[in-house]
């Protein structure tokens, strides 16, 4: 008996040693058919026969406008084809010279971190462009300024429920700068409003800001949105900061009021290029406008104020600014009048303005008497109707029948519009459409007038 069971387990032993030979075998046949397999795919492929500088522009032109990391989108699934492709792919720096990565909250953050520097290893030196969201922390900011001779878009965003939102949020962490940033030609920093009140409520630290802004000589486009320049601590240097390529500075955001600065970044800039210029006016700064467009005389051909500056301030800033085309005012409450008639009186200074925006907002006066208003506006568009090319007019009212133009107003803005200037007026109304339908009329197509009603 146990002869007989020695010889089973010698019997076994060998087949396992049998089996595992052909295992061997088997294994090596499948990686020969493998190998096989992807010499005929080289083969029949037509990018591989393709000239190097052709498939390359075939896989440029694979990308999204700003590409995501992911397995499923070009360029990382351009890595899983095959070899030549892989190859090619890793051969091109300019496929991974743009990323957007959202950082979420939690630990997926630490395989982000981890593709950030592999994905900027592969640019290969050249210009990067760079959309950063979510968690940004500072080991993110830390590998980014590893590159920051490369980067010539950056672009971050912070939502509300970011840790440090609310603390001052600073473009570094202590210790020095980063190095020279020449290729930086646009930057962005975007927040959230605050749903109660609708402010700004980023706050960015105002020191590293003009230290970035001397390590950055080339930058032609600044945004804030949702953000605001913070007042903690005064900078540590004299002077001005001049950018002589700085083309468009916009605190706010497009087709909202300029917002977000409690601290007057103007007055500490010299920005000789300037052609577009979005930024709030707090009660202690008007003047420093002034100043600003006095010591840099930009060539500037579009300007929006939140309008907390007097008459004579902004007939000031209009003699300033001779190549002026778009004009927006906003948050210009009862002074409206006023500030059309000085428009009116300031034609000859501003001679090339063709577009203007008037951001009307009255006080909570029930019974304030709109008439004189829409009277006076019409003055003002017959005087310049043949100048103008375009006229905004936004209002924003509690419940008040007569802030509805009457139709002889109505009539009057068709008379315009038919002379080819474009108008648009809107009205918000925490009123029932049907109290104001009766009043409309309508307008060729050239012009508009809507009411968004809040109830």
């Amino acid at each position: 008996m146990s002869s007989e069971l020695d010889a089973l387990h010698t019997q076994i032993a060998r087949l396992e040693r049998d089996i595992g030979l052909q295992r061997e075998v088997l294994r090596k046949l499948e990686q020969e058919q493998s190998l096989c397999k992807r010499r005929l795919n080289d083969a029949l492929d037509p990018i591989s026969r393709l000239p190097r500088e052709l498939s390359s522009e075939i896989f440029l032109q694979t990308l999204d406008s700003i590409p995501e990391p992911g397995i499923t989108r070009a360029p990382i699934q351009l890595l899983s084809v095959c070899n030549t492709w892989t190859d090619i792919a890793l051969a091109i720096p300019y496929l991974w010279c743009n990323i957007h990565i959202d950082f979420p909250a939690f630990a997926r953050t630490w395989n982000q971190k981890q593709l950030l520097p592999i994905w900027l290893e592969r640019a290969n030196g050249q210009p990067l462009s760079i959309w950063l969201r979510g968690f940004v922390d500072s080991n993110v900011m830390a590998i980014l300024w590893e590159h920051a001779h490369q980067l010539k878009r950056l672009d971050i965003y912070l939502p509300t429920d970011h840790p440090h939102y609310y603390s001052e949020m600073e473009l570094w962490t202590t210790g020095s700068p980063p190095g020279p940033l020449m290729s930086l030609e646009t930057l962005t920093i975007r927040g959230e409003r605050d749903l109660r009140d609708g402010r700004a409520v980023l706050p960015i630290s105002r020191p590293h800001l003009l230290e970035l802004f001397g390590l950055a000589p080339n930058l032609v486009d600044c945004h804030f949105k949702s953000a605001r320049i913070s007042p903690i601590r005064a900078p540590s240097f004299g002077g001005y900061t001049v950018l002589p390529s700085l083309r468009h500075l916009t605190i706010g955001e497009s087709g909202k009021p300029p917002t977000g600065s409690e601290d007057d970044l103007l007055k500490y800039l010299s920005l000789p290029s300037l052609e577009v210029l979005s930024t709030p006016l707090t009660s202690s700064n008007p003047k420093d406008v002034i100043f600003f467009l006095q010591r840099s005389s930009p060539p500037l051909s579009g300007l929006a104020l939140s309008a907390n500056l007097s008459i004579a301030e902004l007939v000031a800033c209009l003699g300033q600014l001779p190549d002026l085309v778009r004009l927006e005012l906003w948050d210009v409450g009862e002074r409206t009048e006023e500030f059309l008639t000085a428009i009116l009186q300031s034609s000859s200074l501003v001679p090339h303005l063709v577009d203007l925006f008037i951001q009307f907002v009255p006080g909570p006066y029930e019974t304030l008497d709109f008439v004189p208003f829409w009277n006076g506006l019409l003055t003002v568009l017959s005087a310049l109707r043949h100048k103008l090319r375009a006229f905004q007019l936004e209002m924003r009212s509690f419940w008040n029948p007569k802030l509805v133009p009457g139709p002889d107003v109505l009539t009057a803005l068709e008379e315009f519009a038919m002379d080819g200037l474009k108008i648009q007026i809107t009205l918000e109304m925490s009123v029932d459409r049907s109290q104001w339908r009766s009043h409309l009329v309508d307008l060729p197509v050239e012009a508009k007038i809507s009411c968004d009603s809040y109830i």
